[in-house]
């Protein structure tokens, strides 16, 4: 049987840093603080203290920043409130609702698809525009003749409002996309998919099957013939998806667009101006992306928001500019034009922010305030990491002091505490060579590593945030067993 019907209902829940080898080398620890808490001490530590009133990241630690010790307890109480926020079972309705709408519509034989098979295969022959033959040529002398098929999506024509009877789907005329079940408890289920405002067409993926090849034999010439479904896809301003159970609105998704940065139907990455915003409401839940906007050469930024019943668990701001980047040009629907910028391309210049705010108890604040100077560090730590000793802990100095990260509590200004790169000695079978790994300095001098267990960071002391963890990750990997 053809579920073209799942289509649109995918889409409706769619919507919803080591130089050398991988062994373990022996560490040559010498105490941060004197003390044996520490991880390793290099010439390179920053010296804390000062003031640091900018709470962003920038600046010394504060001089009334609160003791490793308050701080660990602190940290473990503010992760403990924000996992007690989610719960598992607050999600238990809509994993009951998919198992019942895959046994009763989606998997069932003796249910009757007809009006939905064909309202689907009339707008899947509609996408059909037509077709045109392009030549390319290959590497000396091979060919490739592509036949193209132009295939445009609309999601605006998708409209038509399907009703589940107890053997058979029913269509009705409709200024939308909709299917009206029953759940698991006898409730009528509604799910809608509209669109509004003004649209662009943009193309977003190419198809290809492989038809035949030829081989001249007197002009030598190999030609491969090829089937080339170029995807385009009209996209509207606003696009919603609901979730209506017994008339009551319990899931909705609002994605924003704004068209104007599109110029082309061949959208250029180094032309096309993305800017759009998403709202995604479940039960007591609100998932938020908003200023999300890419900029060529310029920005990309993005802020993400969680809350439920109206407070604010977490919000995530990242924002990069300022910032040109080589070789960034083509159809970002094309896999080259992806592959050419890893590959190629280089940074100059630019800035980067980031900031979490957890329950407006915690925040992390960060700046790099030049990437390609962050990057040539970094690039020259891995270069003198077994030449000079000297000269790598020069490299992390100069990435210590290219990208400050703080920690804030109480939306105060002052830092607590920063992520700091620290150098230290290593032995391996074949010889020594410095390292550097990400450590949590407070204002004693002391600090931590990130990747290993230490006097701060151990099971012991977040035991009860660990299995609290442990415990809500059991309960999802339990909820998403179907």
């Amino acid at each position: 049987m053809k579920k073209y019907f799942l289509l649109p209902l995918m889409a409706m829940g769619l919507l919803t840093f080591n130089a050398c080898g991988d062994d373990e080398p022996e560490k040559n620890v010498e105490n941060v603080d004197g003390s044996g808490t520490g991880t390793g001490t290099t010439d390179n530590d920053k010296v804390p203290g000062g003031n640091d009133n900018s709470g962003n990241g920038t600046g010394d630690i504060s001089n009334n920043a609160l003791p490793a010790s308050e701080q660990q307890a602190k940290l473990q109480s503010i992760g403990q409130e924000a996992l007690s926020c989610v719960s598992a079972k607050d999600f238990q309705y809509w994993k009951d609702l998919a198992k019942h709408l895959n046994r009763e519509y989606l998997d069932n034989d003796d249910m009757d698809n007809d009006a939905i098979e064909e309202f689907f295969e009339d707008f899947v022959e509609s996408s059909h525009l037509g077709s045109n033959t392009k030549t390319e040529e290959g590497y000396w002398t091979y060919i490739y003749e592509y036949d193209d098929y132009r295939q445009l999506v609309k999601l605006s024509k998708l409209k038509a409002r399907f009703v589940a009877g107890s053997k058979k789907w029913t269509k009705e005329n409709a200024d939308h996309l909709e299917f009206v079940v029953k759940d698991q408890n006898g409730s009528q289920v509604e799910l809608c998919l509209s669109t509004s405002g003004n649209t662009k067409t943009v193309h977003v993926i190419d198809e290809e099957h492989w038809r035949d090849y030829d081989y001249d034999s007197d002009s030598k010439v190999e030609t491969e013939y090829i089937d080339r479904d170029r995807y385009y896809v009209t996209i509207p301003e606003n696009i919603t998806v609901s979730v209506k159970v017994g008339g009551s609105e319990r899931m909705k998704t609002t994605v924003g667009i704004k068209l104007d940065g599109i110029q082309n139907e061949i959208a250029d990455l180094s032309k096309t101006i993305c800017d759009a915003s998403a709202t995604v409401t479940l039960d007591s839940y609100v998932f938020k992306t908003t200023n999300t906007k890419y900029v060529p050469n310029n920005t990309l930024q993005t802020v993400f928001s969680m809350a439920k019943d109206g407070k604010s668990i977490l919000t995530v701001e990242f924002n990069v500019g300022d910032f040109k980047l080589s070789n960034i040009s083509g159809d970002v629907a094309d896999k080259d034009t992806w592959e050419t910028i890893g590959e190629d391309s280089e940074i100059t210049n630019g800035k980067a922010s980031f900031r979490l705010n957890l329950l407006g108890k915690l925040q992390i604040n960060g700046v790099v305030s030049n990437i390609q100077s962050f990057i040539e560090a970094m690039k020259d730590a891995d270069k003198y990491n077994e030449e000079s000793e000297t000269k790598f802990k020069q490299c992390i100095d100069r990435i210590n002091n290219t990208a400050t990260v703080g920690v804030y509590y109480d939306g105060k200004p002052e830092k607590q505490a920063e992520f700091l790169f620290k150098a230290f000695e290593q032995k391996s079978w074949n010889g020594t060579y410095w390292d550097a790994e990400p450590v949590l300095a407070f204002a004693d001098g002391s600090s931590y590593s990130l990747l290993e267990e230490s006097d701060f960071f151990n099971e012991s002391s977040f035991k009860k945030l660990i299995d609290q963890l442990e415990n809500l990750c059991e309960d999802f990997d339990a909820l998403f067993d179907f």
